[in-house]
Formats: C-alpha cells, structure tokens, sequence
C-alpha cells in the first residue's frame, strides 16, 4: 500500500456548525497517508471505516467501498486517525448576555463534516462528506414561533376591527424582533440560554379568538 501526500481545499459554512455559507468560505487541508481507504455501507448508512484492507467475510450482507485518496483526499483525511500529537485550541468569545465561550480556532476536516452515502454522481463515488450542522433552534424560539402561530392562523382567516388588528400587528412585530435576537444564539454557546422578555399572547386576543370558530 503506498502512501500518498496531497493539499485539498473544501467549502466550509461561515461558523462551525451553523447553516450559512454566505461568505464562501474555504479551508486547505493536507492528507497524509495511505492512497487508498476504505468505507462500509449496510444500506443507506456508513457502519464503518478503515484505513486497512478488509475482509468482505466479516461483512455479510454490507458492501466494502475502496476510497481512492488521490481522488477523494478529503474522504481520505476523514477517515485516516486523527493524529495523537493533535488538540483542539481554543478563543474565549463572549454571548450578548455576558456569558462567555470556548471557540475552536482550528476545526479539523471531522469538526466540519461527517462521512455518508453519496447520492448517484457523475465521478461515481459512494460516500461524501456533508457538512455537519447542529440543531440551532432553542426551547425558547420554539415556544415563541408556537405563539407567533397561534396568532397568524386567526389573522390569517378572520378581519378584525382596527383596535383587535392593531393589536395583533403590535404582537407580531414583537415575536418578530424577539425571534431575531435567537438567529444567532446558538445552544452549544451557552450552559444556560437566556429567555429575555418573550412577548405574551394579550388577553385581549384570546379572548376574541375563543369567540370564533375553531381552526384545525
């Protein structure tokens, strides 16, 4: 088995984790190690990887797919071992409520992806790396959009008189502006994630709303 070195460059999202690649945000890698490496799919899912030959008897039913490394070196540094002289540092960044965290200031390939299938390509490779991206909604965006959906679903089937409509336009233009403050308050960022001043359904609303017709 050789031994191949060779620079890679990937697209990565604007932070770790987060959904967003409006910058076009690139990194360069090196991979160094064996030219080629290999994956196992048992159906739709990856259930192992290795950088050694394997034994397609210790395997039944999966289907052992070769890597070639020169083609796919970020595949390859993927599933290649971390090295042990490798670790993480880290900045110290503070929250908008004061509250500080540890940012990882170098991200290696498996902090920003991880390894699955690949769909049909041209280049008929089988497995890719997908972009790893953490769930980023909080208890509290949750609990206000259910608020905010209240609301629209009657704003949305009813006319109101102007003072009931004022009041419904004033609610939502404050759900609104509190969901925003959460856009970028992501939940690996703090032990304990602010509420703030979530605004209330007014009673006034529901009160009108009970006096309507359901809707499902």
């Amino acid at each position: 088995m050789a031994t191949i070195t060779q620079e890679y460059t990937v697209n990565v999202p604007d932070e770790l984790w987060v959904d967003s690649w409006d910058n076009s945000n690139t990194v360069t890698y090196t991979y160094e190690g064996p030219d080629t490496v290999y994956a196992v799919l048992r159906g739709n899912a990856i259930s192992t990887v290795s950088v050694d030959p394997l034994d397609a008897e210790e395997y039944p039913g999966q289907t052992i797919v070769e890597i070639d490394a020169t083609a796919q070196p970020d595949v390859a540094d993927w599933i290649h071992p971390t090295p042990e002289d490798f670790s993480h540092t880290h900045t110290t960044e503070t929250n908008s409520d004061g509250s500080t965290w540890e940012r990882i200031t170098n991200p290696g390939i498996r902090d920003w992806f991880e390894l699955t299938p690949a769909l049909p390509n041209e280049d008929g490779f089988k497995v890719q790396l997908t972009a790893l991206i953490k769930d980023s909604i909080t208890l509290f965006e949750e609990k206000a959009k259910a608020r905010k959906d209240y609301v629209v679903k009657y704003d949305d089937a009813y006319d109101f008189d102007a003072d009931t409509q004022a009041t419904i336009d004033q609610f939502l233009t404050d759900i609104d502006t509190y969901l925003t403050t959460y856009e970028t308050m992501y939940p690996w960022k703090y032990v304990n994630m602010p509420e703030g001043s979530m605004p209330k359904i007014p009673a006034s609303l529901t009160t009108v709303f009970n006096n309507l017709p359901s809707i499902d």
